[in-house]
């Protein structure tokens, strides 16, 4: 089947779920670029505690923002559905913690695509 556009409160409902994705962005990110590793299969805890990790992003030096821009839905099926979402992250690290100084700054833009899926009647995260 064809992909279609999906209808008004569809996409409302899927950007919500994407907005509260967006909202703990980095307990749910693939990090390739930046472990230089790749996973196909990795359980979420698993993924939360390796990015929640000290040495990572659960650093309390580490502050991060992620804001998602525009988006784009396609109807897969009458239950199945894909959106494409523009993100920008902004990440400051502090020298100490009080974070009055700011020790580094790096900032990114991807696109991210997210399927989701029409289970009892209510669209979640695929």
């Amino acid at each position: 089947m064809a992909a279609r556009k999906v209808n008004p409160q569809d996409a409302l409902d899927m950007a919500a779920i994407t907005f509260e994705w967006g909202d703990s962005y980095d307990a749910k990110v693939d990090y390739i670029v930046v472990t230089g590793q790749k996973w196909d299969l990795m359980p979420a805890k698993e993924f939360v505690a390796m990015v929640s990790d000290q040495g990572f992003l659960g650093d309390p030096l580490v502050d991060t923002q992620h804001f998602i821009g525009a988006s784009k839905y396609q109807l897969l099926s009458e239950n199945l559905a894909e959106g494409t979402h523009q993100l920008r992250a902004a990440h400051q690290r502090y020298t100490g913690p009080d974070k009055k100084t700011v020790e580094a700054k790096g900032h990114a833009h991807a696109v991210v695509r997210h399927t989701y899926k029409k289970i009892q009647g209510e669209w979640k995260l695929a």
